[in-house]
C-alpha cells in the first residue's frame, strides 16, 4: 500500500503539472506506451539521468525536459545485461561464457546488503537465469507480451515495465529498467508495452503514435 500511495502521489503531481503546461494530451507518470524493440538504438545510463535531471530511473516517468544529454548516450548493444542476453540467446553461448554469472557475483559482493537483483548466491543467480531461459522459450508459443498490469494485477499503470525515454527526435531511448525483457524483445523483434520515461519537449507531438496499441503485441511474457 505504501508503494501504491507513492506512485499515486507522483501521478497526481506529474499529471497535473503536465496538463497545465501542455494540455490534456500531456505525458502521464507511469504511462504505458508501445515500442518496437529494434527501433531503439541508444541507452541513457541511470548515472547520466541523475547527473543531468536529478531524477532516479522510475522518478523520471512522464517528466518533460528541454535539454538532452546527447554525449551521454551509449549504444543499446553495449549495455552489459543486454549483451549477455543476446550472446546467449542469439549466439548460443552459455550464460557463464557470456560473463553474466561473473557480473552478477561481482555486484552481489559489492552490495552493502549482500544481494543484487534478488540474488544472494551463485545458486540464486543460476536459478534466475534459468527462469529467464524459461520465459524466452515461452516466446516460441506466440502469445501476448503482457503489460505490467496483466503480470501483476493491481500494479499502478505500467510502473516497473521496460522503460523508454523519448529524445528530441522522438525516437525511443532505453532507460535501463527491464533490460532482460528488452533483450528478449530485441532477439524476437517484438513490439512491447513499456513505461514512459523522460519526454523531450520536441517529442510531445510523437506521443500519440506510441500510445497506439498494435493489433497484436507479439510474444508472451
Amino acid at each position: 500500500m505504501v508503494l501504491m500511495n507513492k506512485h499515486s502521489f507522483r501521478a497526481v503531481v506529474r499529471d497535473g503539472v503536465n496538463r497545465l503546461k501542455f494540455g490534456p494530451d500531456a505525458p502521464r507518470y507511469g504511462e504505458r506506451i508501445y515500442i518496437k524493440a529494434n527501433r531503439c538504438l541508444y541507452h541513457l545510463p541511470s548515472s547520466a539521468l541523475e547527473a543531468n535531471f536529478h531524477r532516479r530511473l522510475r522518478q523520471s516517468s512522464g517528466k518533460v525536459v528541454h535539454c538532452w544529454p546527447e554525449s551521454d548516450l551509449t549504444l543499446v548493444h553495449e549495455h552489459q545485461k543486454i549483451r549477455f542476453c543476446l550472446d546467449h540467446w542469439l549466439s548460443g553461448l552459455d550464460w557463464e561464457q557470456t560473463g553474466a554469472f561473473e557480473y552478477m557475483m561481482g555486484r552481489i559482493q559489492e552490495s552493502p546488503e549482500g544481494h543484487f537483483d534478488g540474488c544472494k548466491s551463485l545458486n540464486d543467480v543460476k536459478a534466475r537465469y534459468q527462469r529467464l531461459d524459461d520465459l524466452f522459450k515461452s516466446l516460441e508459443g506466440g502469445g501476448p507480451f503482457l503489460s505490467m498490469e496483466q503480470l501483476l494485477p493491481g500494479n499502478f499503470r505500467e510502473v516497473g515495465g521496460v522503460l523508454f525515454h523519448l529524445g528530441p527526435d522522438g525516437e525511443p531511448v532505453f532507460g535501463g529498467g527491464g533490460a532482460h525483457r528488452f533483450a528478449m524483445a530485441i532477439a524476437k523483434k517484438l513490439t512491447i508495452p513499456a513505461q514512459l520515461g523522460l519526454v523531450h519537449r520536441a517529442a510531445l507531438d510523437r506521443l500519440t503514435e506510441y500510445r497506439q496499441k498494435p493489433a497484436v503485441v507479439e510474444g508472451p511474457l
